[in-house]
């Protein structure tokens, strides 16, 4: 799997050093190239590769009830330069990556993370961590990928 975890920070080392430039636990570089990697291998393989993009995360929740549970949240306030939306926006860099990535191997991409950024009411289908959906997200994401998959001719019918 690849994804929104391959963008988080290992957020104890980040407080030892806030003003550090500390990576993600996959850089961005090291994340498109480890995708792109395993896109061919499975496409030389004869797999049909179909992509997703990243359910966003809300920054604030994420900072509240997971990061600053974990560790001091002025440290990471301080790497962050104040700015607690940079966790969003960082993120969001590995979304386009996967959308790059499935457009130079033209892979099908399945487009998870803009139907709950027009729900001005999405964090309902969030779980208090800003970063989970939960049980109604979930339904949602299901339904976005029957949707998609069925405007892309790819048939879900159940086999033997």
């Amino acid at each position: 799997c690849f994804g929104g975890n391959d963008a988080d920070y290992n957020w104890r080392q980040v407080v030892t050093d806030p003003q550090f430039d500390h990576q993600a636990n996959t850089p961005l570089p090291e994340f498109k190239m480890l995708l792109e990697e395993k896109v061919s291998e499975l496409q030389d393989g004869g797999v049909k590769v179909v992509l997703t993009t990243i359910p966003p995360v809300d920054s604030q929740r994420y900072f509240d009830n997971v990061i600053s549970k974990i560790v001091d949240g002025d440290k990471v306030l301080e790497f962050f330069n104040g700015d607690i939306t940079n966790i969003s926006r960082h993120q969001e860099a590995y979304n386009y990556a996967i959308i790059g990535v499935a457009t130079a191997h033209g892979c099908p991409i399945i487009d998870l993370r803009t139907g709950f950024l027009l729900d001005r009411n999405y964090l309902k289908n969030y779980c208090v961590d800003g970063i989970h959906p939960n049980s109604g997200g979930h339904k949602f994401m299901a339904e976005q990928v029957v949707r998609s998959l069925a405007q892309q001719g790819i048939n879900l019918q159940k086999r033997n």
